[in-house]
């Protein structure tokens, strides 16, 4: 069982992020559906994440993995989509996630918007 820290993505441009924190989760077992699964039901269940409700977040990609070097970018990882981006079906064990990995969780849509041009307004 393994702690993860999931950053919702709010907003790109504004930086806004929430960190959401997930205790005892099953890396050999859980698949990046149920993941996405237990945020937006966390999200739904918990008032901390009031202003993310509604919003349809689809898509996980690692942001950073413990005792390596983190990215420059303080909202997301914006480099590495092939191997980053997770896979669905997959077991999050099978992808490289391991103990205390940051995850970042936003709408793919968005992402490559600003993907496209990588622009702060704050």
């Amino acid at each position: 069982m393994s702690v993860l820290t999931v950053r919702l993505v709010r907003s790109f441009e504004y930086r806004n992020v929430k960190n959401m924190v997930l205790k005892n989760v099953d890396l050999e077992n859980t698949t990046t559906e149920q993941l996405l699964d237990v945020v937006l039901k966390e999200i739904d269940a918990n008032r901390a994440y009031l202003p993310h409700r509604g919003r349809k977040y689809d898509t996980i990609k690692i942001y950073y993995k413990a005792h390596q070097n983190k990215p420059n970018h303080l909202v997301i990882n914006l480099g590495d989509d092939d191997t980053h981006i997770l896979k669905p079906g997959l077991t999050l064990a099978a992808q490289g996630i391991e103990q205390e990995t940051e995850l970042s969780c936003f709408i793919n849509e968005e992402y490559e918007a600003y993907k496209s041009n990588p622009e702060n307004k704050w």
